[in-house]
């Protein structure tokens, strides 16, 4: 899976002494990311004092930019201090944390990448970027996980979506999850479905889940 990068380039800082101390988190290896794993963050922050520290703590938010909860947090000591230094640290996304696309309208994650003073004097320096958080599994699918059981055609697909079990296997039920983890289709009574319309879908990603009876598959579709 390609890794997706947000460059964030907004920052809060404040002069110290002739200082500017500042952080901003210059890069995510992974955003959206799964529930029950890791992301890694990139900060890039300026301080004249070593004995600063960072904190990191993954929050929700309601549409107004309030806390309502916590769902991860770290500290961990400035490398150096220095100007427009580099610092690398990650966080894991605890199991059962609700996904992104499941929560309460205007609700969100995010990032809060502060810098502190000893004896948590501050915040410094303090910013907010936005991260999503899909279900666990969603992004590491494999493209040919089906491709020796079940037949997906056309691939990208414009309205109907055929499918085809090699081994002529009845399937039980089934049902597409967007990018996010979101099911915007599930059919249960599917006996003898050969095919599926997705004209109503939205240009995108989709995610295929094929129960036939002894097991569950999954396979990625593009709605063009």
């Amino acid at each position: 899976m390609k890794k997706q990068l947000l460059f964030l380039l907004l920052c809060v800082s404040i002069s110290f002494n002739g200082w500017t101390q500042s952080i901003t988190a210059i890069s995510f290896d992974k955003n959206p990311t799964e529930v029950n794993s890791a992301f890694t963050v990139t900060i890039k922050y300026s301080t004249p004092n070593s004995t600063d520290f960072f904190y990191l703590g993954l929050e929700l938010k309601d549409a107004a930019g309030n806390y309502i909860s916590g769902v991860v947090e770290k500290t961990t000591p400035a490398l150096a201090s220095g100007s427009d230094v580099d610092f690398s640290t990650s966080l894991t996304v605890p199991a059962g944390v609700t996904p992104s696309a499941d929560l309460p309208d205007g609700q969100y994650y995010a990032l809060k990448v502060a810098l502190y003073g000893s004896g948590w004097s501050g915040p410094n320096a303090e910013e907010y970027p936005v991260m999503t958080l899909v279900a666990s599994g969603t992004l590491g699918i494999d493209d040919a996980s089906l491709v020796t059981e079940f037949v997906l055609y056309p691939n990208p697909v414009s309205n109907i979506l055929s499918i085809k079990h090699a081994k002529k296997m009845a399937i039980k039920s089934l049902k597409i999850t967007n990018i996010l983890g979101k099911t915007v289709y599930a059919d249960i009574n599917t006996e003898s479905l050969n095919s599926v319309d997705v004209s109503n879908l939205s240009t995108g990603l989709y995610i295929l889940s094929v129960n036939s009876g002894d097991k569950t598959q999954q396979a990625k579709f593009f709605k063009k």
